[in-house]
């Protein structure tokens, strides 16, 4: 039956309406026998149920108002799928009234009433709405409890079976307490829409106008309770006791919000729990959250809930407290069941704006700001921040900052809440000159990032320093007696912090100020940044496997240095870490001190690195190393810690392991850059004063070399040396003048290839050096017939070499090097009879080379320094020419005495010249022979041994050489 109420015979008249109230009869009955009709007026004995099931009646439209509960009772059921239009609807005008939309049809169409106005829920009467199992309500302004007497509830719960959510839907502002007292329950994944919602309104000022609204759980399928307002709340625009509770979670999604808008108003917003599977309550505000603007207003965020703000294209909002003059806001974050309750701000939150404000937040409660915390900003305002904690759960506040306002009261209560920062901040509490630490404590954690505290703290409980990055106190916190801890990151003091200090594992203290008792288990590094400078312990220090980091410039006596200052008496084992800032070291005679103790030195500071010398550990920098010592060498019973570079003693430098390697790198390149005799060379060309000798050829040689060199004239670390040379040259010779009556001139040319090996020991340390060599040379001889000769000889060679040490390992691979020589030689055969002859000789050879500059492992620069040498050799051969058919022999023995006018090679390490020289006088003895067949060939050889004259034995070196050549 479809019911439609025109103008005409109304049962009222002062409006066109459908009544439904026990004072109007007849409608059941009417009902019963009539068909499908529009009808002026419509009255029954009891309660209408628009049913689809009932196929006469599955809907009503009716052309004006609806009214359920004229001054009467009245009940209104929209059910099984059946619809209900109208334009405002009334639920207890004056009376008592009660609707109820619920469930859907065969079909799967919820039960839908559509007021295309207004929906009013107690209009000076008692109202009751019930939206269930589906069902559908929509309408545009929304009114529960209107007018002082008026007591009214709605509830919009659950869904059908198919899973659509019961939902009340309001195009323009809901209003829940208008003058009157009004409830709300949304629950088990119900839906209310509306544009707005005002909780408590006091538009007739009598102060009446209650509302409490409960968003609260979700449905079986997960679905949240869910209220959404797509622009402004207000809990409490005017009268007292408006709350609004998203409890178990129940979701509010709404713009911006406001708890105690009106002056004189109150309001309390609570978000608490989590349903049985683990949802949190949450309260999401695209835009502001205001908390006592005008009024007073609370906000309580507890047990695992979450409120957050935002702006709208992802922007930030703030939260106020206590926003203006007059206003008084009040937030509670915390949680008792172990879920994290949670604030965020996208922006700042000012406890107190300008007017009155208080935040608390204890332990399993989290506040995250945007930017900055803000406490008493204006001129009027109040402001009371506070951090509360225990061991067994702390509040958090996550920052950029906390800054103090113009307000004359602003407190920030450190009471072991962690204030936490996410962001650098050179002045992190802003404004807060001085602070005193309650019984809690203060816990700082500076989550990755570097902030500053210039305050002045006082108090006897605790100060902890938590997470990574750097925490810098400026402030004078003597007046501080209590315990401070660092527990991770760095505590940088360069102002002053009293009482006991614990460096935790993992933790690090720095700074140039000064700090009372300390227990080192981390880490301690006096300075700042790239600064050096003392850090001073005020009381004793005690190390339980701490460590020490000292930043310096290694190098003499005055070099610039960190320091670790103990004005009272230090004990326990601390391991000691060398940061060399760009020393180049440098020969000490005290030392540089880097622990300085007034009291009881019953400590042990360790140094800490790979390279041991004597049994003790000692650190590199350039050409040096550096072991540490208690004591100074003029006052060794002072306590104090020095770095020293000498061995102690008139024992001289202590030098890095390094350097013998870079001591013997030069010799090792000189033992290839060598020239040998006319006769080590091609043998003999001429057999005798007078003979032709041999013409063009070929000839090809190689040399082996075991040279030993101990107790050198000159060597920077005392080293020994063995090295191993092979080499190997061919060449090509060719006659460009020969004269029967003047002699012979040869020119030629060669290329050689070669290797040197040595193996070098040292007190400072072993190693060893190989290179490779390639060479390309000339040659310029002239064979008198008198039996004098002159030859000249060039070479130019290019190296590649490795060097390794034994504790250090590789120092380089294949360094470039190059190197030249040149040689005269001349000598004179004299015959005695006609087999055997002498030939003095002279010969003079420079040699000079060089490497390419390299950084070793331990930072030092390597270069060459002058590496040359000028030899001179003059030298007696004694020998014996044969010849029998098809071939002749030329035995020798040969006396050599060498002298180098040089002063051996030199390798700068880090700047300091490193020397080695060995002695200058030498004597050689050699046995050589030169034997040729059928004139077109001809084998040499020749083995000699050569020693210094001083400390005879001691060095010595051991050639053999053979060669070939052919004529052509």
């Amino acid at each position: 039956m479809r019911c439609t109420a025109k103008d005409g015979a109304n049962t009222v008249g002062f409006r066109r309406s459908l009544f439904l109230t026990t004072a109007i009869i007849t409608l059941v009955t009417a009902i019963a026998g009539m068909r499908p009709a529009s009808a002026q007026s419509v009255s029954g004995t009891g309660d209408l149920s628009p049913d689809a099931t009932t196929i006469q009646t599955p809907d009503w439209t009716v052309g004006a108002d609806l009214v359920v509960g004229n001054i009467a009772t009245g009940t209104l059921d929209i059910q099984n799928g059946g619809t209900v239009t109208n334009d405002t609807g009334f639920i207890g005008y004056g009376g008592q009234g009660t609707v109820t939309v619920s469930g859907t049809d065969g079909g799967g169409n919820a039960s839908t009433w559509t007021n295309n106005g207004d929906l009013v829920v107690g209009q000076d009467g008692n109202g009751t709405l019930n939206i269930g199992n589906g069902g559908q309500v929509s309408n545009a302004y929304g009114y529960i409890g209107v007018a002082a007497a008026s007591q009214s509830d709605v509830t919009v719960s659950g869904h059908d079976g198919s899973g659509h959510a019961s939902t009340w839907t309001n195009t323009g502002t809901l209003y829940v307490g208008d003058n009157g007292k009004a409830s709300l329950a949304i629950q088990d994944g119900g839906i209310v829409n509306s544009a707005l919602v005002v909780i408590g309104n006091n538009s007739d000022g009598n102060g009446t106008g209650t509302g409490m609204v409960a968003v609260t759980g979700r449905d079986i399928d997960q679905h949240a309770s869910t209220l959404n307002i797509t622009n402004q709340i207000y809990v409490g625009s005017g009268g007292i006791g408006n709350k609004l509770d998203i409890l178990d979670g129940g979701l509010v999604n709404s713009g911006q919000a406001s708890i105690g808008y009106g002056s004189g108003s109150e309001g309390t917003a609570t978000v608490s729990g989590r349903d049985i599977n683990g949802n949190a309550s949450a309260w999401n505000a695209a835009n502001n959250i205001y908390v006592g603007f005008s009024g007073s207003g609370t906000l309580n965020v507890a047990d695992g809930a979450a409120v957050a703000t935002s702006a709208t294209g992802g922007g930030a909002a703030s939260v106020y407290i206590g926003y203006t003059n007059g206003g008084t806001g009040t937030v509670n974050v915390s949680s008792s069941t172990g879920s994290v309750s949670s604030l965020t701000a996208t922006d700042r939150i000012d406890v107190g704006y300008d007017g009155d404000g208080t935040m608390t937040v204890g332990k399993g409660g989290f506040v995250s700001v945007g930017t900055d915390v803000h406490i008493a900003n204006g001129s009027t305002a109040t402001g009371t921040l506070h951090l509360d904690g225990d061991a067994t759960g702390r509040g958090v506040v996550e920052t950029g900052s906390v800054i103090k306002g113009a307000g004359a009261t602003a407190i920030l209560d450190l009471n072991g809440g962690i204030l936490r920062a996410n962001r650098d901040e050179a002045d992190f509490l802003n404004g807060f000159t001085a602070l005193s630490v309650a019984a809690g404590g203060a816990w700082f954690d500076t989550n990755g990032h570097d902030i500053g505290i210039g305050t002045d703290f006082s108090g006897s409980s605790n100060f902890n320093k938590l997470g990574l990055g750097q925490l810098t106190l400026t402030g004078d916190s003597s007046g501080f007696t209590g315990a401070s801890t660092v527990s991770a990151g760095t505590l940088a003091v360069n102002g002053v912090l009293g009482g006991n200090m614990l460096v935790d594992t993992g933790g690090r203290l720095v700074g140039t100020g000064g700090v009372g008792n300390v227990v080192n288990t981390g880490v301690v590094t006096p300075g700042y940044g790239n600064a050096m400078g003392t850090l001073t312990v005020q009381g004793d220090y005690v190390s339980t496997g701490g460590r020490l980091e000292i930043a310096t410039v290694l190098g003499d006596d005055s070099s610039q240095t960190s320091r670790l200052a103990v004005n009272g008496t230090t004990s326990g084992v601390t391991h000691v870490s060398i940061i060399n800032r760009g020393g180049p070291g440098a020969p000490t005679v005290e030392g540089i001190k880097i622990v300085e103790v007034t009291g009881a030195s019953n400590g042990a500071f360790v140094l800490d690195s790979n390279y041991v010398f004597q049994g003790a550990p000692a650190v590199i920098a350039g050409a040096y190393a550096y072991r540490l010592y208690q004591g100074g060498v003029s006052t060794p019973l002072d306590g104090d810690w020095y770095l020293r570079s000498s061995l102690g003693g008139p024992g001289g430098p202590l030098y890095q392991p390094g350097v013998p390697v870079y001591e013997a790198y030069g010799s090792n390149l000189q033992s290839l850059n060598t020239l040998p005799t006319l006769q080590q060379r091609v043998g003999n060309r001429v057999w005798g004063p007078g003979a032709n000798g041999d013409g063009n050829g070929i000839w090809g040689r190689a040399e082996g070399v075991h040279g030993r060199f101990n107790n050198a004239a000159v060597s920077a670390t005392g080293l020994d040396q063995d090295i191993d040379t092979w080499k190997t040259q061919a060449g090509v010779d060719r006659v460009l003048v020969d004269s029967d009556t003047s002699g012979r001139l040869v020119a030629g040319v060669n290329v050689s290839y070669g290797e040197a090996n040595s193996r070098i020991n040292s007190a400072f340390g072993n190693g060893a050096v190989k290179t490779d060599g390639y060479g390309f040379g000339a040659t310029l001889t002239w064979y008198g017939v008198t039996g004098f000769y002159v030859d000249g000889q060039t070479q130019l060679n290019r190296y590649g070499s490795d060097l390794n040490s034994e504790l250090l390992g590789s120092l380089t691979h294949d360094n470039g090097g190059s190197g030249e020589a040149f040689s005269i030689e001349a000598g004179k055969r004299i015959l005695f009879g006609e087999h055997v002859g002498i030939t003095p000789q002279f010969q003079i050879v420079y040699s000079n080379l060089r490497f390419d500059h390299f950084v070793d492992p331990s930072g030092a620069d390597v270069a060459a320094g002058r590496n040359d040498s000028l030899k001179t050799r003059w030298g007696v051969a004694l020998d014996h020419q044969g010849a029998w058919e098809g071939g002749r022999s030329h035995i020798y023995g040969i006396a050599n005495v060498s002298y180098e006018w040089l002063d051996g090679t030199r390798t700068l390490v880090a700047g300091t010249p490193i020397i080695n020289a060995d002695d200058r006088l030498w004597g050689e003895l050699g046995l050589g022979a030169s034997v040729s067949w059928r004139k077109d060939l001809t084998f040499y050889g020749e083995f000699s041994g050569n020693a210094p004259f001083r400390g005879f034995g001691n060095s010595y070196i051991l050639k053999a050489n053979f060669g070939l050549r052919t004529q052509f």
